[in-house]
């Protein structure tokens, strides 16, 4: 008798077991909180990007248990943020100056580099260091391809024990690869140039912010900062924060996911997609709640899944630009969360109904 027939067969009993999906809450027929503290769930602001919630006060970002990191991308830059590791940026800035990164040139590679300057952005916190590779001048085509290269990077320090950087490549052409005449005027305008764009784009936009704060004013909330800009200006990242106490859940908010990628409405129940785990996961995933749903004047679409092993995912989609906001339970260990599903919905429903744009 030949087997795998009966996986699909399993898999459609237990969707059939399933039922249908409930619908999102409404203000006539609210979800009862009562099991929860909804001020532990609410005791503080929280702003990511361009929106802002209230989620519990003692919080991690990045990671639950490593360093504090998040990686997003505005205004056309690629920005690491190191939340509670300055002195790793620190150490970069001090090497640099210190010719730490200073490559002597190997002329079977093309490579070699040497620090040449930096430009102060803002007085004792942003700093723009420059880089020039050793430009090889020999006539060959590969001096014409590559010309006299630079590399621009801007650190900058934000709240008691963070900051970003992020960084730029310029380039002089020298056609022929020959050294050309005026190549030092050209290099002093470069990095004028490379100055003033990083100034535009990101540090006269920047502002400091506290914790809990929540600027009045349009713009993308960063850990322990803020880009003020008139909401326009391309952002896309995503956020995760864990609290303290709570192990077996976390919050994810998504900009800027692709407007062309699938809904969640017609999207899998499950997160994994490759392997056992993922194959295990779609025989027993179904959605336990999904349906249009608006948040604060904001019309989206809500999902919760839930699979076997009392693991569940929660999602609302915001229908104008794919905003997403994920909350999963119990995801992160085999046994799943020991939550019942009244009190998931309850933690969820209290703090997804928080949600505001920053303006």
């Amino acid at each position: 008798m030949r087997t795998p027939i009966l996986l699909p067969i399993a898999a459609l009993l237990l969707a059939a077991c399933a039922g249908n999906p409930l619908p999102p809450p409404t203000a006539d027929q609210p979800t009862d909180t009562s099991m929860i503290n909804t001020a532990f769930w609410t005791a503080q602001p929280y702003c990511a990007g361009r929106v802002q919630m209230r989620l519990p006060a003692e919080r991690r970002y990045g990671s639950r248990n490593q360093g504090q990191t998040e990686s997003y991308r505005y205004n056309g830059w690629q920005i690491n943020h190191y939340v509670d590791d300055w002195r790793f940026l620190n150490v970069i800035l001090t090497q640099r100056r210190q010719g730490g990164f200073n490559r002597y040139f190997e002329r079977s590679t093309g490579h070699g580099e040497g620090y040449i300057g930096e430009r102060e952005l803002i007085p004792g916190r942003a700093f723009l260091q420059f880089t020039r590779k050793t430009p090889m001048f020999d006539g060959s085509r590969l001096s014409a391809s590559l010309g006299i290269r630079y590399d621009a990077e801007l650190i900058v320090k934000l709240g008691p024990n963070g900051g970003f950087h992020t960084d730029g490549e310029l380039k002089i052409p020298t056609p022929g690869g020959t050294e050309p005449n005026n190549w030092r005027e050209q290099e002093r305008s470069l990095l004028n140039k490379a100055t003033h764009e990083m100034r535009r784009d990101l540090t006269s936009r920047l502002r400091e912010r506290q914790p809990y704060e929540v600027p009045k004013h349009q713009g993308v909330c960063i850990p322990d900062g803020f880009f003020a800009d008139n909401g326009d200006t391309p952002f896309k990242g995503s956020s995760r924060v864990y609290f303290a106490g709570q192990d077996d859940t976390y919050i994810i908010i998504s900009h800027g996911r692709n407007p062309r990628g699938a809904s969640i409405a017609n999207g899998r129940n499950h997160p994994d997609t490759e392997g056992l785990k993922g194959f295990m996961q779609s025989l027993t995933a179904h959605a336990v709640r999904q349906g249009p749903r608006t948040i604060n004047g904001m019309p989206g679409y809500e999902k919760i899944s839930r699979w076997d092993g009392n693991h569940y995912l929660l999602r609302w989609e915001r229908e104008s630009d794919h905003l997403l906001v994920m909350m999963p339970f119990g995801t992160e260990t085999f046994d799943g969360t020991k939550r019942s599903q009244q009190e998931i919905f309850a933690i969820w429903d209290t703090v997804l109904t928080t949600l505001k744009p920053v303006e």
